[in-house]
This record gives C-alpha cells, sequence and structure tokens, in this order.
C-alpha cells in the first residue's frame, strides 16, 4: 500500500461528488495518522471532510490554485 510509505494524501476536489474509494483512502490516511490536505474548488461544499483535513486550500479555478502554489514555494 503507497498511503504507508507516504507522508500525506492530496485530495484534489472539483465537484461535490465523492466517491466511495477517495473517502475510503481518507479513512486510511487518518488511521495512519498521515497528513491530509484538501485542495477544493470554492463553491464546493465539503461536510465532514473539513474536520479531517489538516489543510484546506480553496481556489476558485486552477488558475488561482496554480498562483496559490508558487506563494507556497
Amino acid at each position: 500500500m503507497k498511503l504507508k510509505k507516504s507522508d500525506s494524501l492530496l485530495i484534489f476536489l472539483l465537484s461535490k461528488e465523492k466517491s466511495e474509494g477517495m473517502l475510503l483512502e481518507v479513512g486510511i490516511a487518518k488511521a495512519f495518522d498521515k497528513k491530509i490536505i484538501l485542495l477544493k474548488k470554492k463553491d464546493i461544499k465539503i461536510g465532514l471532510l473539513k474536520d479531517v483535513a489538516d489543510n484546506i486550500i480553496e481556489f476558485e479555478s486552477l488558475k488561482d490554485l496554480e498562483f496559490k502554489f508558487n506563494d507556497i514555494r
């Protein structure tokens, strides 16, 4: 399992639909005490994901997200 060897889980949400597989990966990441980073489009409601994410980065467009990543560097 690659998640065991990873430092974190990166979740990229462009729609309100959340797959069962993604939610399962979030649970496994929490069980292994991995950092969960959530990238989400601003208008998407995330419900309980906000409670398990360590960092939430909201963006309006992919170009906006690119600027936010450049700021992190």
